[in-house]
């Protein structure tokens, strides 16, 4: 008997969603995905495009998930839109559909809920999709027409695109967590030798991260024109899944003998805290060149990862914590654990923005909550939408706003603001980090480490000047 062809953890997944007992890279094949995720404004805006959309569709409605995330208050212009979603949910009878009160951000949502498993196939309209791929299972982000064809047949052909396999090897300093790998990959491998390919993550460093930090490392690798990107699951995924959902599941593995792309090995015991500064490049080009780590070869986001240490003494107006693909209680825990002894910055704005309303009740349960807004903090309401006006307004305001969040298409961003104040807007800078440095630039009102905040504590005790 013939043996069977190696396979990677993409191809595994892929293939068994189709009719075949095999795939391989550049192969065209027919998938079934078993969710497929969309917010609101996005399916209240195709309902027309159903030829059937009085009637449930052909294919089990169950599979389908809708989250209130964008302008679930029914925000001025948006009325008719919500208006149809809700008509539309009660059509289709779909049994996920977290409306305003229960609703927020879907890549928090669905893992949370127990709706997808290592091994799933995931499909949605953009990039916080491929969130889901640290659980071990493949999200793909498709066109449009590709998601009507999934929610009205149950079926979808996709090219099967080559993997590039990255591992992590060492042992990660203190503070550093799934964003700051996030960035140094950013900065170590050209946006080209990606573009185009599914990245899978393994190595003892992604062993030892917790099903938090690998949900912050996949986050941070958003808007790469990469198809998917996916962690190979564990014992620590098993229990995450297990805790939210009763049905059984496999935990799959890349075979010794697939094939891939390339296989590229990184060091990360010398990886510091890391920050993505996003800024105009004519500010850009005032820095020291010898601060600068690699930057991509081809970066719409004029965005460059710099050590933590090279970007202190930053002044810092606003911070927004959580947000798009976050907000989950361990970034409210580590915003909490600061803020339980210090007030912040007069001169800094903090916005909390709950992945969740189950999360913004576990925190107050927590107490977590009440420390925060006794800090000065302010809690914002489970929305995408929430997190890109607040940054779009410290950008209006010329400021530097440090975010948690996904990293933007810088261009996007910039679209939002008012004509008349453009010229303004350019002045502003967004810059992301993890939340425990966001937190310390929240009570310091600029870039420092966590250990930087120590001493300044002891030196106040001693007398000593900053």
């Amino acid at each position: 008997m013939a043996k069977a062809k190696a396979m990677t953890l993409f191809e595994k997944v892929i293939c068994s969603h189709s009719r075949k007992k095999r795939v391989e890279s550049g192969e065209a094949v027919a998938v079934r995905a078993d969710r497929v995720i969309c917010y609101d404004t996005f399916l209240a805006a195709l309902t027309d495009a159903f030829p059937q959309k009085h009637q449930p569709p052909a294919d089990d409605p169950d599979r389908i998930v809708v989250c209130c995330d964008q302008f679930s208050a029914a925000a001025r212009g948006t009325e008719q839109l919500i208006r149809r979603l809700r008509e539309l949910a009660g059509i289709w009878r779909l049994k996920h559909f977290y409306d305003l009160g229960r609703g927020g951000i879907p890549a928090v949502i669905v893992p949370d809920a127990g709706l997808v498993r290592p091994g799933d196939l995931a499909a949605g309209p953009d990039g916080q999709i491929l969130t889901l791929g640290a659980m071990g299972l493949v999200s793909l982000q498709l066109e449009t027409s590709a998601l009507i064809e999934l929610i009205s047949t149950g079926w979808t052909e996709i090219n099967v695109p080559p993997t590039l396999r990255i591992v992590l090897q060492g042992e990660l300093q203190r503070w550093v967590g799934g964003s700051d790998l996030a960035f140094h990959l950013r900065s170590k491998i050209p946006r080209e030798t990606m573009k185009g390919c599914v990245l899978e993550l393994v190595g003892e460093v992604v062993a030892g991260l917790n099903l938090h930090d690998r949900f912050a490392l996949v986050a941070g690798l958003d808007r790469l024109d990469v198809h998917a990107v996916v962690v190979e699951p564990d014992e620590k995924t098993r229990v995450f899944c297990r805790a939210r959902c009763a049905t059984k599941f496999p935990l799959l593995h890349s075979d010794k003998e697939a094939s891939f792309l390339d296989v590229i090995e990184i060091d990360c015991r010398r990886i510091e805290p890391q920050v993505w500064i996003e800024e105009p490049e004519e500010q850009a080009e005032k820095e020291p060149e010898e601060e600068l780590r690699e930057k991509p070869e081809d970066s719409t986001l004029r965005g460059r990862s710099l050590n933590l240490n090279l970007a202190r003494r930053r002044l810092v107006q606003q911070v927004v914590v959580g947000g798009c693909s976050h907000g989950r209680v361990e970034d409210i825990r580590a915003l909490a654990h600061f803020l339980r002894d210090y007030m912040i910055h007069p001169d800094v704005r903090l916005t909390l923005i709950p992945g969740s309303q189950q999360i913004l009740l576990h925190a107050m349960e927590e107490g977590l909550i009440q420390i925060i807004i006794r800090a000065g903090g302010h809690i914002g309401i489970p929305s995408c939408r929430y997190d890109h006006d607040t940054r779009v307004a410290a950008m209006n305001n010329g400021e530097m706003c440090l975010a948690t969040s996904l990293i933007p298409v810088i261009d996007e961003i910039r679209s939002d603001t008012p004509t008349e104040r453009k010229g303004e807007a350019d002045n502003g800078t967004i810059t992301f980090c993890n939340p425990s440095i966001a937190a310390v630039a929240a009570i310091m009102g600029e870039l420092h480490t966590p250990l930087d905040l120590a001493r300044n504590v002891r030196r106040m005790a001693t007398g000593t000047n900053w």
